[in-house]
């Protein structure tokens, strides 16, 4: 009995026989414990003080939420009286245009492009007939201009001025009446672009050249005949070549390839079987147009 009681407590001993690194180890866990138990009672009793609500900034931004939801629904198709030279983009979208067309036009303006009449709007890309008169009545811009004169002077009238559109630098250019600087620098690229002017009704398709201002300035153009174009090489111009052309496009001009990659054009007629070139795109380009 007495053996037996001295194996039990003996053995329960044995749980509580620390050895020296062991009880430093227990000395430093408790420690950690009753650090973090104070570190507990200390933050239950510390008083949490929460700033008061900034009211201001609350009303403030629910004002830009409410001023988002109705710019939502009033942005499109809203008709109001507006001077297009003066129009941010925003005001464009509200009457319609698309952001991509607000953008264009904004960048017309500033790069010294004018809406002078209403129907300078019809040279918008992409509006509809149906759109321009609804727009109409609300431009803040005349129907017409009273008669203008030719900028340079009576003398150089009666001397008989004129503009070879072939060969007139943006400096010449710049003389003719609604002609500013970007403008005839731009007049200018596109005639490189082209690889001349076949007519002078091409200077209508530059962005910028109103109608109104192509009658006045048409009687002061010339162009030599024939006039020297650039041509293109059907059976030997690179892909890039082809499409950099402002009347083709890179699909058009891919077709171009793989058809003389099958049998070389013989003649250009043959190019007015293509799909996707309609018979207007195919007597504009004809003249640029060489299968030698």
């Amino acid at each position: 009995m007495k053996a037996s009681r001295k194996k039990i407590t003996t053995g329960w001993k044995s749980y509580f026989d620390f050895s020296a690194r062991e009880r430093r180890g227990i000395s430093v866990l408790g420690y950690v414990l009753i650090f973090q138990i104070c570190v507990l009672i200390y933050l239950r009793n510390y008083p949490v003080v929460f700033d008061p609500p900034n009211v201001k900034l609350f009303e403030s931004m629910l004002s830009e939420k409410h001023n988002e939801n109705v710019f939502v629904q009033i942005k499109q198709d809203t008709l109001f009286q507006f001077e297009p030279n003066r129009l941010s983009a925003s005001k464009w979208v509200m009457l319609g245009f698309s952001e991509k067309q607000s953008a264009s036009i904004l960048h017309y303006v500033e790069k010294g492009g004018k809406f002078r009449v209403k129907d300078d709007l019809k040279k918008i890309y992409g509006l509809s007939d149906a759109k321009f008169h609804q727009l109409k009545p609300f431009i803040l811009l005349p129907d017409s201009l009273p008669r203008a004169e030719f900028k340079k002077s009576e003398a150089d009238k009666a001397r008989g001025f004129s503009v070879e559109i072939n060969s007139a630098d943006s400096i010449q250019w710049d003389k003719l009446y609604g002609i500013g600087p970007v403008l005839a620098s731009r007049i200018v690229r596109y005639r490189e672009r082209l690889g001349g002017f076949a007519s002078a009704d091409q200077i209508r398709e530059v962005w910028g050249v109103q109608d109104t201002v192509f009658e006045k300035i048409s009687k002061y153009l010339t162009l030599k005949a024939p006039p020297i174009l650039r041509k293109i090489h059907l059976n030997s111009d690179s892909l890039s070549v082809i499409s950099s052309h402002p009347y083709l496009n890179r699909k058009i001009a891919r077709m171009i390839v793989n058809y003389r990659d099958q049998h070389p054009f013989q003649s250009i007629d043959e190019l007015s079987s293509l799909p996707l070139l309609t018979e207007e795109n195919f007597r504009k380009l004809a003249p640029y147009l060489t299968t030698e």
